[in-house]
């Protein structure tokens, strides 16, 4: 599964997973920064929570 990169408006540089309306850690939407590419778990500076997430929706069917 796919999830948008973004960033939280005002806050320390942490890339955020988005998935409809908040991230996978309960952000909402209106509060991060999007990017036009995609959030990759793998990379470094990522939220502990939404990298967990992520991971484990990209290991279900």
């Amino acid at each position: 599964m796919n999830f948008t990169a973004c960033l939280e408006t005002g806050a320390p540089a942490l890339w955020h997973a988005l998935a409809d309306e908040e991230t996978l850690c309960g952000i909402p939407r209106r509060q991060v920064m999007l990017y036009r590419h995609l959030f990759v778990a793998k990379r470094s500076g990522t939220c502990a929570s939404c990298r967990a997430k992520a991971v484990d929706a990209s290991s279900r069917p």
